[in-house]
């Protein structure tokens, strides 16, 4: 979770995809600085996940709030950790991707 870009988003899902786990769940968050491309880029991340079918996707970040989704969104890495908290995520192969700046790392101790 330390650096996201499309490119580097888009390789993490298709080796994500392409593994073999019985449930697989993405926890993705904004890729930040992307500048006037933002929404778009987000959307078609999001567009990808459709594509890879996943058991469960959760969006962090305020890019990925403003796009069209059916996913789960969250404002904040604070948001997702209290629905964690009331919501774990069990028996799953778990991707997490997103800029450093949304600080997915810390995620770990509430997984």
């Amino acid at each position: 979770a330390y650096n996201a870009n499309p490119t580097s988003m888009n390789a993490a899902l298709d080796n994500f995809c392409a593994m073999n786990f019985a449930h697989k769940t993405a926890i993705l968050g904004d890729m930040l600085e992307l500048g006037a491309e933002t929404l778009k880029k987000h959307q078609q991340i999001i567009e990808k996940l459709v594509e890879c079918n996943f058991d469960s996707v959760f969006l962090i970040g305020e890019n990925f709030q403003k796009c069209s989704s059916d996913f789960k969104t969250f404002n904040s890495r604070a948001d997702f950790e209290n629905f964690l908290k009331k919501t774990p995520i069990t028996n799953s192969a778990i991707l997490i991707k997103g800029s450093h700046g949304i600080g997915l790392e810390k995620l770990v101790e509430f997984l």
